[in-house]
């Protein structure tokens, strides 16, 4: 089993549909801060089965995403979501990115949207006993539910993607949402894991990384769709979400504000597609 860096399911994400805003880039966007405070860049690559979106934006956490730069082109190399032709697929991310500004997305690290029948996702539960003298939950207390959880949900050819708390069960008192302040002796946290195939995950990478762009984590689409999509009161209400794209169809559901099943089927709106632009 491998880790990966683990990434917050909200991360920033180019999904097909869901920016309202796009703008050509004329120059490469810049890290410079604004009359309003602090902000930072954020990059997103989506590399889809038939289309490849590039993404940069700028947060300041108080306002929505600004889009700053999308770049988009034609996807060859890869079948229902995975790597097949490294080569082609490389070609069709870099030719994404150029469109993008190309050195702001190989400048910074980027967020690369990760699907394909390889996911696999499972809800687990793991428990700890808090042996801190004030019984205390603290976030490094967390941190180790999450290890745990980690530990005991990937077979040996498969890296976790993400671990996803639903909720947590302090000395019996269930449905807590943040147990960080809260004084338990024995915690227990119900949590959603994504594991993919190492393989997949590092054919995809490659192919990434061969343009030049620096990784910083992987999201899995259907949980960045979800962000994009969804608002708190559809997932407090029970929702599930299907994004249909080119060679893969994403699932997302919740229940009680809680995530509760993510899935890629590798059905997708279109029935094939050549994995290279002569094929």
């Amino acid at each position: 089993m491998k880790e990966h860096p683990e990434a917050p399911y909200f991360d920033l994400r180019s999904r097909r549909g869901s920016w309202s805003a796009r703008r050509s880039p004329t120059s490469p966007p810049t890290g410079r801060t604004g009359s309003r405070g602090m902000s930072k860049l954020v990059y997103g690559l989506d590399v889809g089965t038939t289309k490849i979106v590039a993404i940069a934006g700028r947060v300041d956490g108080r306002r929505p995403v600004e889009i700053l730069a999308m770049g988009e082109a034609p996807s060859y190399g890869l079948r229902r979501g995975v790597v097949v032709d490294r080569e082609s697929a490389t070609e069709s991310i870099a030719e994404a990115v150029e469109a993008c500004g190309g050195g702001s997305l190989r400048g910074g690290p980027v967020s690369v949207g990760i699907a394909g029948s390889h996911i696999r996702s499972l809800n687990t539960e793991v428990t700890l006993l808090n042996r801190s003298r004030n019984r205390l939950v603290t976030e490094r207390f967390v941190r180790r539910l999450h290890a745990e959880a980690r530990g005991t949900s990937a077979g040996e050819e498969e890296e976790v993607l993400h671990v996803v708390p639903r909720s947590f069960v302090l000395d019996g008192t269930e449905g807590v949402r943040q147990p960080v302040g809260l004084a338990a002796r024995r915690v227990t946290m119900r949590g959603h894991v994504v594991t993919g195939a190492i393989s997949s995950i590092q054919n995809l990478l490659g192919a990434v990384e061969d343009c030049g762009v620096r990784v910083a984590r992987v999201v899995l689409e259907p949980l960045a769709s979800s962000e994009a999509c969804l608002t708190p009161d559809d997932r407090q209400m029970g929702v599930a979400l299907l994004d249909v794209g080119g060679g893969t169809t994403d699932i997302a559901a919740f229940v009680r504000g809680a995530l509760t099943h993510t899935a890629v089927v590798p059905i997708g709106g279109r029935a094939s597609r050549p994995t290279s632009p002569t094929g």
